[in-house]
């Protein structure tokens, strides 16, 4: 029996090896780019290893995805931030942006973006992946601004779902002329102007 539970937890371990480095090279060189014998090699495993934990390369890609925006959103939406002032919650959000720590936990820039762009004519699951993904984000902020403008601390004008649009379309195109023409003054530029704007929403 222990030794069944030692070879279950080692097969974990392998597998979240594969993932992270499957999110890795997928978000760098794109899905299309890369094969999965890309990544058992990287790992110096068998060509067939990765199939004993993923069938198939869409069941990697997808697995992949969702393995990248759980780091964004962990970032991004960090835990305790319920019931928090709506300013000083929006300002959190920027957080990850102005320092730029999410480069330093996925390489290769935004997940959401670089699936976003790359499947939307090749891979209805991906592309659909990434919309949800976009969608939280963005349903998050709308309910931020809900209930801000609700407790007085914003502006009751406001329509949450303008808001929220500024604020994501704001931060992934800093992201991506910063990442184009590899200079984060676009993103830190547009991450002080997303600051004046949210306090421009304060009530």
């Amino acid at each position: 029996m222990e030794s069944k539970i030692r070879a279950e937890t080692k097969g974990q371990r392998t597998k979240r090896k594969i993932l992270a480095r499957a999110a890795e090279m997928f978000n760098l060189r794109g899905y299309a780019n890369t094969a999965v014998t890309d990544v058992s090699a990287s790992l110096g495993l068998e060509k067939g290893a990765v199939y004993n934990y993923f069938p198939t390369k869409q069941a990697l890609a997808n697995a992949s995805f969702d393995y990248n925006a759980a780091i964004v959103r962990d970032a991004v939406f960090p835990a305790g931030d319920a019931g928090a002032p709506a300013v000083a919650t929006l300002r959190s959000m920027l957080e990850p942006y102005r320092r730029g720590t999410l480069g330093d936990l996925i390489k290769g820039g935004c997940p959401l973006m670089n699936t976003a762009v790359e499947t939307t004519n090749t891979d209805p699951t991906l592309r659909n992946r990434a919309r949800r993904a976009f969608r939280e984000w963005l349903s998050r902020i709308e309910q931020v601004v809900r209930d801000g403008s609700e407790r007085g601390e914003l502006r009751r004008d406001l329509d949450p779902a303008v808001v929220a649009t500024t604020f994501v379309a704001t931060i992934e195109g800093g992201m991506l002329l910063s990442r184009l023409f590899h200079d984060r003054h676009h993103l830190e530029l547009l991450v002080a102007r997303l600051d004046g704007y949210i306090a421009s929403l304060e009530a």
